[in-house]
């Protein structure tokens, strides 16, 4: 009876899906938004909206985003393209082209 507890147990564990750290994504990896976010055509954009609300100026980082950017919400689906430093470029199931995204608006999409 206890092998029976531990062996299930031990399933159980292996079982889990583990966590990917921001910096193990990888090209092909499925990911969905965590938070509202901005996917950028260019990586330059995303850092100079980072730039913005790091100064403390959310409107113009705001408005910078609208314009030059596309909103996400979270739950939207993507799959990893490319990643480089602590920015992705992801792209929707079935486009051609990938938008520059902040890894941290981002979680692996959960298994099902």
């Amino acid at each position: 009876m206890m092998k029976l507890v531990t062996t299930l147990t031990l399933a159980a564990i292996v079982g889990q899906p583990v966590p990917v750290l921001a910096n193990e994504f990888k090209p092909g990896d499925r990911v969905e938004g965590a938070q509202p976010f901005f996917m950028c055509g260019a990586r330059e954009d995303l850092s100079s909206i980072r730039a913005l609300e790091r100064i403390g100026d959310k409107e113009a980082a705001l408005k910078v985003g609208m314009q030059r950017c596309e909103p996400a919400r979270p739950g939207n689906r993507f799959i990893v393209v490319r990643a480089q430093g602590d920015a992705l470029c992801i792209r929707p199931d079935g486009d051609v082209f990938c938008l520059w995204a902040w890894q941290s608006s981002l979680q692996v999409t959960p298994s099902q």
